[in-house]
């Protein structure tokens, strides 16, 4: 293609339009610069706002669960109140028993934890006295099993597996128990909240459901002698 000399007029007109090219794309570049600049700082001064606020927030969830079981062990409440009984027991096993006026089972409780830590000491005195036994055994040394049917590395060495597996459930076993015997004083508080005394009558009427007719089972209290039935 055969290209044609610019003329003076058209150097100029093409100097300009380049000049304002670069001016545009740096007009740009600063408007770029600036605001990324003040979104960064945006950004650094609402930080610790946001920390504060989160901060704030957690500090006010402690203080709150903090007041609600101070509130569930100390505040005025009515007796026996499940919650607080549920909360002694967790704190110090047969503590919620014993708020729950059930003395006897507050020696249940305590004879189950010292049955469970004392099969504990057990199997792990047994499990150690098989691995005394296997390590001597491997190193070819009289043991204490020496000359017995077990006196073998494969049976040594499953007794003391199986007194291994022993102390390790009876260990699930002891948190288990904790759990229960806090579950144990909360189900117990309920219960104590309904009368279950002998002056208590059933009555049968009909009634209405969602499925249709049916009959309702309702207890109230038996009359004395002294209450009239029906008062005017």
């Amino acid at each position: 293609m055969k290209s044609w000399p610019l003329t003076t007029h058209q150097t100029v007109v093409l100097c300009i339009i380049s000049t304002m090219r670069l001016g545009v794309c740096f007009l740009c570049f600063l408007v770029l610069t600036a605001s990324i600049h003040t979104l960064s700082a945006q950004s650094t001064d609402t930080l610790p706002a946001r920390e504060k606020i989160q901060s704030d927030s957690i500090s006010t969830n402690v203080k709150s669960e903090k007041n609600g079981l101070l509130k569930v062990l100390f505040s005025p409440q009515p007796y026996p109140t499940p919650g607080r009984a549920l909360a002694y027991s967790l704190i110090l096993p047969g503590a919620g028993q014993f708020y729950n006026k059930k003395y006897v089972k507050v020696g249940l409780v305590y004879g189950g934890f010292a049955a469970l830590f004392a099969g504990i000491n057990w199997q792990r005195d047994r499990e150690d006295r098989f691995q005394s036994a296997l390590e001597l055994r491997l190193a070819d040394l009289p043991h204490e099993f020496s000359g017995t049917s077990i006196d073998s590395e494969r049976a040594l060495r499953s007794r003391r597996d199986q007194y291994r597996k022993n102390r390790e459930l009876m260990t699930i076993g002891v948190g288990i128990f904790y759990l229960l015997n806090g579950l144990d004083a909360y189900v117990d508080a309920h219960l104590m909240q309904f009368d279950v005394s002998d002056d208590l009558s059933l009555h049968l009427s009909p009634a209405i459901t969602p499925a249709g007719f049916g009959i309702s089972l309702q207890a109230f209290p038996r009359p004395t002698p002294s209450t009239p039935l029906f008062h005017h």
